[in-house]
C-alpha cells in the first residue's frame, strides 16, 4: 500500500506504527531517487540549484559593493 492510498483516510485509521513504515519507506525512496532534471545534458535542476544561485548572487554583490567603494 503506498503512501497516497492513506491520503484519504481519517488519521484514527492509520496505525502510528504503520505510519512510520510507510515514512520510513518514502525517505528510502526519495534518498535512492532524488529529484533531478536535466536540462540539455547540461545544467542540473535539483536540489542544490538555488544554493548554487544564492553563492553566485552573493559573490557578485561583494564584488561589486567592493567596486562601488573604489570607484565611490
Amino acid at each position: 500500500m503506498y503512501l497516497y492510498d492513506q491520503l484519504d483516510r481519517p488519521a484514527e485509521t492509520v496505525s502510528s506504527e504503520r505510519r512510520r513504515e510507510q515514512l520510513e519507506q518514502f525517505l528510502r525512496y526519495i534518498q535512492l531517487r532524488p529529484f533531478s532534471y536535466s536540462v540539455w545534458r547540461l545544467l542540473r535542476v535539483d536540489g542544490a540549484l538555488p544554493a548554487a544561485l544564492l553563492a553566485l548572487l552573493t559573490t557578485y554583490l561583494i564584488v561589486i559593493v567592493q567596486f562601488t567603494h573604489l570607484y565611490g
